[in-house]
C-alpha cells in the first residue's frame, strides 16, 4: 500500500470511530489522521526549498505545534513539486513554500514573495516592509488570490537578504547576460529572460562551483555560503530576499479547531519574525567574510548593469499589473506602503 492510499484507510477508519472529526468530502484528499489518539498533520517540502536553513525552520515549527498541542504530530514530506500543488493534489495538509512557485495557480502570487526594491521609483522594497504589509492591506489581496484554489497561509521565514548576483564573467550593462545560463527566482528571473538570458529557477540555489552546475551566474537567495564563483555583485537581483510561506488546504483548515488555528498562526508568525532577524545576522557574517576571502570578490553592481536590470524589472511587474487586476491592486498597494516609509 502506498502512502496515499495508506493515509485515504487512515481517515476514513477515523472518521468511522471518532467522535468531533469530519471526514473530507473527497476522499482523495489527506485529511488529518488518528492513531492511538494522535492526530497527524502531513507537511510538505519541496527539494527545492529543501536546504539546511528551511529545515531549521520545519523542525521548529514541529517542536513548537507538538509542545502546544501533544496529541499533535507534524509528518514532513518531501515533494518534487511546488507547495502549494502538493496541498490542492492531496499530498499534504500543510506545506513550506515561496510563491514564486505558484504562479500558475493564480498570476498574482508571486508579488506576496516580495518585489523586488525598485530604486528607480523612489522607495524601497524591504522585507520589514513587506512583512508589515502582508499583515496589514496584502493579507486581503493574498486571501484573494489563494481563495481560487481554495488555500490558506501566512509567513513563516524569509531567505534574508540576498548575498549578491554570483558570477564567473563580468557584467557592465544588461546586455551581457543575452545567452547565458544564469539561476534566479521570481521577478528578477522573469527579468534576466526579458534582458536575454537562458534561466534556471531550479539551480539557482544550489552547492558548489557555478560551473559544476552549468551556470554563468547565479542568485543563491538560500545557499549563500556554499556557492563558489568569481564575483559577487552587491546588492544581487532581489536585495531584500523573499518570503517563505506556510500554507494549507481550505478543507483542512476548515476541520481545525479555532484553538487550533489560533496557535498555527502564532508559532508561524514568531518563526517568521525570528527568520528575519536571522537573515539579517547572516548577512552581518556575510560582511565580515568577504573582507577576509579572495574569492568570491565583492563589488558593487555596474550603474549600467543595475540600471539596465531594473528597467527589464519594472517592465515585468507593469506586465503583469496590465494581464491582471488583483495583481496590480496588490502591486499598488505594495508600492504605497513602500513609498510611505522611503
Amino acid at each position: 500500500m502506498d502512502r496515499r492510499d495508506f493515509l485515504k484507510t487512515a481517515a476514513a477508519a477515523s472518521a468511522a470511530t471518532t467522535v468531533g472529526l469530519t471526514a473530507t468530502s473527497t476522499p482523495a484528499l489527506a485529511a488529518p489522521s488518528l492513531a492511538r489518539g494522535m492526530r497527524q498533520w502531513v507537511l510538505a517540502l519541496p527539494q527545492s526549498l529543501d536546504t539546511l536553513e528551511v529545515r531549521t525552520v520545519v523542525a521548529r515549527l514541529q517542536h513548537q505545534i507538538a509542545a502546544a498541542r501533544p496529541h499533535t504530530s507534524v509528518m514532513l514530506e518531501p515533494t518534487v513539486s511546488g507547495g502549494l500543488e502538493a496541498v490542492t493534489t492531496g499530498f499534504a495538509d500543510l506545506y513550506i513554500g515561496i510563491d514564486t512557485q505558484h504562479d500558475a495557480a493564480h498570476p498574482a502570487l508571486p508579488i506576496f514573495a516580495g518585489l523586488p526594491a525598485s530604486p528607480d521609483r523612489g522607495h524601497d522594497m524591504s522585507a520589514a516592509v513587506h512583512r508589515a504589509w502582508l499583515a496589514g492591506p496584502g493579507r486581503a489581496l493574498w486571501s484573494a488570490a489563494l481563495d481560487t484554489v481554495d488555500v490558506v497561509a501566512m509567513p513563516v521565514a524569509h531567505t534574508g537578504p540576498s548575498p549578491g548576483l554570483y558570477s564567473d564573467v563580468a557584467f557592465e550593462t544588461g546586455q551581457d547576460v543575452r545567452g547565458l545560463r544564469i539561476g534566479a527566482r521570481g521577478f528578477a528571473a522573469d527579468a534576466l529572460r526579458l534582458l536575454g538570458a537562458t534561466v534556471s529557477t531550479g539551480d539557482a540555489d544550489g552547492a558548489g562551483a557555478l560551473a559544476g552546475r552549468g551556470l554563468v551566474a547565479a542568485e543563491p537567495l538560500l545557499a549563500p555560503f556554499e556557492t563558489q564563483a568569481q564575483w559577487s555583485y552587491q546588492p544581487g537581483l532581489t536585495p531584500a530576499g523573499l518570503s517563505i510561506s506556510l500554507g494549507a488546504r481550505g478543507s483542512f483548515w476548515r476541520s481545525l479547531a479555532a484553538s487550533d488555528q489560533a496557535v498555527i498562526a502564532a508559532i508561524a508568525d514568531a518563526t517568521s519574525a525570528a527568520s528575519l532577524e536571522l537573515g539579517a545576522r547572516r548577512q552581518e557574517s556575510l560582511d565580515q567574510v568577504a573582507a577576509f576571502r579572495r574569492w568570491p570578490m565583492h563589488t558593487a553592481t555596474p550603474a549600467a548593469f543595475a540600471r539596465d536590470v531594473a528597467v527589464a524589472m519594472s517592465a515585468v511587474i507593469d506586465d503583469l499589473a496590465a494581464r491582471d487586476a488583483l495583481a496590480r491592486r496588490a502591486i499598488d498597494s505594495l508600492r504605497h506602503i513602500a513609498a510611505r516609509v522611503s
